[in-house]
């Protein structure tokens, strides 16, 4: 089977962000289509670059990052993102989860991260520092609106804001349960942070 080539992926993406940010600003509509643009070439420049080994068997880079990234996007809402920053910086995340997380080495990491910071100063340069300032961590646990399953999947910046809430969950599991003596330290919310990423999706799993 022929895969779709480049102006057809774009068409397509371009189609479902461009139907899900109707409800968002203009100005987030308009980003739409760069948005799609710098997915797939960051995917490109990944799948071009890294390939499976006998240890990194597991590096296989393919259309479907280009749907989970898309799977992230689609979690935001007009509501929680006024303006295109948050939604530039989601994607930024979104692109770290799919690829950066499967990386084993600090040098392949770094390599991507050259590859991030390459395809966003070409899409949004004028927002470039901005947009890779970190922490760059979104989450659902950290808002009460809402049941767990309508909880909005927004960005953190205050990590001992997070760290706090965190604390607080932890205890309020312990007085029902057994105990879990947890050291919070930052790796390790963060760490948090990306195993609810993958549990909150359908069908999702950390393996």
């Amino acid at each position: 089977v022929q895969l779709p080539g480049s102006e057809a992926l774009q068409c397509i993406f371009n189609s479902i962000l461009t139907g899900h940010f109707q409800t968002f600003g203009a100005d987030v509509l308009k980003i739409s289509e760069d948005l799609t643009k710098a997915t797939i070439e960051l995917q490109s420049l990944v799948a071009n670059t890294f390939f499976p080994t006998a240890i990194k068997f597991h590096y296989i880079f393919n259309l479907r990052d280009i749907g989970n990234i898309f799977e992230g996007l689609l979690r935001s809402k007009a509501l929680y993102y006024t303006g295109t920053l948050p939604v530039i910086r989601l994607w930024a995340h979104e692109c770290e989860r799919v690829f950066s997380d499967r990386m084993i080495t600090v040098t392949d990491m770094d390599r991507f991260r050259e590859f991030l910071e390459q395809v966003v100063r070409k899409y949004f340069e004028k927002e470039f520092d901005k947009i890779l300032t970190k922490p760059n961590i979104y989450t659902t646990f950290t808002t009460t609106t809402g049941n767990d399953d309508e909880r909005p999947y927004c960005g953190i910046q205050d990590e001992e804001k997070l760290s706090k809430i965190m604390a607080e969950k932890l205890a309020e599991y312990n007085e029902t349960n057994a105990v879990m003596d947890l050291v919070l330290f930052t790796m390790a919310v963060e760490h948090i942070c990306r195993i609810t990423r993958v549990i909150d999706k359908p069908r999702g799993n950390a393996l």
